[in-house]
């Protein structure tokens, strides 16, 4: 694959300087890239190639991200660093948002966002407070645009109905023949299923209302100004479109509260901090609860604990079917992330009641 071959398909200003691979990502293959114009100014781009497996419409993972970025962009228009609040794609020479290589996959480029720093975990309560501000402000940001204008680019995403079919059809096909080793697992997730349905039945019942969600509300999705820390921007928006904001909340307190990797096969390391979940509530109130409903907010706790389960269905599922989503460093790889899952529940539901006393706070909104 000939890397410079295809981004100089875009309209990049000066000549390379320097490209390289960036592997943090587990779904797409990202590259960034210096350029140094004819004044000597360098400029940075990132690079991406879509996972089409993943990713099977990729025309329509772009649409959905120009729409959403040009809305994001006039909400911001008149801050001073404009630029560095929203991704900014960048065309090609003939005037496309993407191209395609000589495999036919699709790639996209945008202006790389300097100066920031981003995070694998929450390292104390002050950062819990930006990272719920941020993803609150995108969704605030999004709250006056039609979700029925994005394309359902993976249908039925956080869809839990859909998951655990997809879960028992894996459990009954055993394709990957791994199956034997994993009766603990597949026992929990089926004893939890009643429970994980709420969300998926209140948003079809329509007591919470379909909104634009970013749906990989991961920490390392936040950009964080390094001289302020304020959240910034939010990224990888290949996920956005319509569903509830819990699915937001959802993977912001998954991500967000725990103290260990999501990949940690020491489990003893595994827990949910209260500080931190205290922290990214009342980071995340301050903006949201200017416009979520009651109902919303009465299922705040509990959106944490149903992504968690739907994260690690997904994951245990993917390692039952021979590991055809999430890449892999080795053979147990998914099953490691799904008993990371796990755990994480359990330590949700061992500190349940102070979970749902911070959800319930009255306000979270900043007094004057």
């Amino acid at each position: 694959m000939n890397i410079t071959k295809i981004i100089g398909q875009f309209d990049l200003a000066g000549t390379l300087q320097s490209l390289t691979s960036n592997k943090e990502g587990l779904i797409n293959n990202t590259y960034i890239s210096t350029f140094v114009d004819e004044r000597g100014v360098l400029h940075r781009y990132t690079h991406q190639r879509l996972n089409r497996t993943v990713f099977p419409n990729p025309e329509a993972v772009m649409t959905n991200i120009l729409l959403v970025t040009d809305h994001l962009r006039r909400k911001v228009a008149d801050r001073s660093d404009a630029e560095r609040r929203c991704l900014v794609p960048v065309p090609t020479k003939q005037r496309a948002w993407w191209a395609y290589d000589e495999q036919g996959e699709l790639w996209r480029t945008y202006h790389y966002i300097g100066q920031v720093q981003t995070y694998s975990f929450l390292r104390d309560s002050s950062l819990a407070q930006r990272f719920g501000r941020a993803v609150a402000t995108f969704q605030a940001d999004l709250a006056d645009f039609p979700s029925d204008w994005l394309t359902q680019t993976i249908p039925n995403f956080h869809h839990m109905g859909v998951r655990y079919e997809q879960f028992e059809t894996a459990v009954a096909e055993d394709r990957a023949k791994r199956l034997g080793n994993v009766g603990e697992e597949v026992a929990f997730f089926t004893a939890n299923k009643e429970r994980a349905m709420g969300i998926t039945e209140a948003l079809e019942r329509g007591t919470i209302p379909l909104r634009v969600t970013h749906n990989d509300t991961k920490v390392n999705n936040v950009l964080f100004d390094e001289v302020s820390g304020e959240g910034l921007c939010m990224i990888d928006l290949d996920t956005v479109m319509g569903g509830s904001a819990l699915f937001d909340t959802g993977d912001m307190i998954r991500t967000g509260c725990i103290t260990a990797a999501e990949d940690e096969p020491d489990l003893q390391k595994v827990r949910f901090d209260l500080d931190l979940f205290r922290g990214l509530i009342g980071g995340y109130r301050s903006v949201a609860d200017t416009f979520l409903t009651e109902a919303e907010r009465s299922l705040l706790g509990e959106s944490g604990r149903a992504i968690t389960l739907i994260m690690g269905l997904r994951m245990l599922t993917d390692y039952l079917v021979g590991d055809q989503y999430y890449r892999v460093a080795y053979p147990e790889h998914n099953l490691t992330r799904a008993r990371t899952q796990i755990k994480l529940i359990k330590e949700m539901d061992r500190h349940w009641d102070q979970i749902q006393t911070i959800c319930h706070a009255s306000s979270h909104l900043p007094t004057e």
